[in-house]
């Protein structure tokens, strides 16, 4: 019985590793990114995203992001990148909870905040390079 279980567990922490890494690699993390923002959710489950991207020819050509938080969390702010990736900065405004929520397939009523907190970051990280480039 101990065997199994430490069988198990080794498998899991294997998996997670995998996990992981994969995540670290489709992810890299962005020196000096050209907008950047890391919001904290408003619910009560204390969730917080990240995104920083770099545009290139008016285009997002690299994107990152992070969630600490439950799957759906993490769901909706892959999502949100993925729906940002090689986006003009319009079209990049025009990514809402809604559009996030659909890409994920749907999310269950309670878990909807999660899709707000996505595109409320993904806002944010356009308001800060909004906010770099008047100053430049």
């Amino acid at each position: 019985m101990l065997v199994n279980v430490l069988i198990a567990g080794g498998l899991l922490v294997i998996v997670m590793g995998a996990v992981l890494l994969i995540n670290h690699l489709k992810n890299p993390y962005i020196e000096t990114p050209d907008g950047q923002a890391r919001l904290e959710g408003q619910c009560g489950c204390k969730d917080s995203m990240e995104i920083a991207f770099k545009l290139e020819n008016g285009r997002i050509t690299q994107i990152s992001q992070w969630a600490n938080g439950c799957g759906c969390s993490v769901n909706c702010i892959n999502a949100a990148a993925d729906l940002a990736q090689n986006k003009t900065l319009e079209e990049l405004s025009a990514i809402n909870a809604d559009l996030i929520q659909k890409t994920v397939g749907g999310l269950p009523k309670d878990q909807r905040h999660c899709a707000e907190l996505a595109a409320n970051t993904l806002k944010a990280s356009l308001k800060n390079y909004y906010s770099r480039t008047e100053i430049l």
